[in-house]
């Protein structure tokens, strides 16, 4: 699925670039925020590479929104998870560029 919908190309999926749960030194990843929907057929990949970042040292929030599935941000103003996943972005990018929320 992710071949023919992400990548498109003849190019292997396992590249770090391209799934960076593949990377030989998780310890360079930047502070991370996932957010991920108890229904997201991509939530168990999301929390692993999120715990697997964590254990290599690397700053991470892990929220899991119940009850909503992929793509649920694109209900902004219905869903109040996808309200709060905004905050959440915004407070963290607030934070790295040096403002407080």
């Amino acid at each position: 699925l992710v071949q023919k919908l992400y990548i498109q190309r003849e190019l292997d999926p396992r590249r770090e670039d391209l799934s960076p749960i593949f990377n030989k030194n998780l310890s360079k990843a930047k502070k991370t925020l996932i957010a991920v929907s108890e229904y997201d057929y991509l939530r168990v990949q999301g929390e692993a590479y999120g715990k697997l970042i964590h254990k290599a040292g690397v700053e991470t929030k892990i929220i899991r929104y119940e009850g909503v599935n992929h793509a649920f941000l694109d209900n902004l103003g219905i869903y109040p998870q996808a309200e709060d996943t905004i905050n959440e972005i915004v407070k963290e990018f607030l934070d790295a560029i040096g403002n407080k929320f």
